[in-house]
């Protein structure tokens, strides 16, 4: 879950609105752009995952939380950078994810550099 390996934050932080509203419109996009790969992704599937997100222990990480917060190099390459370049590959704007992905790299950059 990128976002709250950004925010430094477990997975109740997908409780508050404004969070929950940023991570579904994070998966919307990503949505769009799986649809144009050929997946079978649709309104459903992001409900679904937000549920899921609802579900967990508050106290619950991702493994990209857990990485950063142990100072090991992100993920995000695999995740939110793969939706970019698919986006790119079939001119689909993706401005939340490529807003993402430039903040993790920063991060990640960070992290390699010892600055964090």
């Amino acid at each position: 879950m990128p976002p709250s390996a950004l925010l430094q934050q477990r997975i109740g932080v997908f409780a508050d609105p404004e969070v929950a509203s940023l991570a579904r419109d994070l998966l919307r996009e990503a949505a769009v752009v799986a649809r144009a790969e050929g997946a079978d992704i649709g309104e459903r599937d992001v409900e679904g995952t937000l549920e899921i997100y609802a579900a967990a222990p508050p106290d619950g990480g991702s493994s990209m939380l857990y990485d950063r917060l142990a100072g090991r190099p992100l993920e995000h390459e695999h995740i939110t950078g793969a939706v970019v370049r698919a986006g790119e590959r079939h001119g689909i704007d993706t401005p939340l994810n490529g807003m993402l992905l430039t903040l993790l790299r920063a991060i990640d950059r960070d992290l390699r550099d010892g600055s964090s």
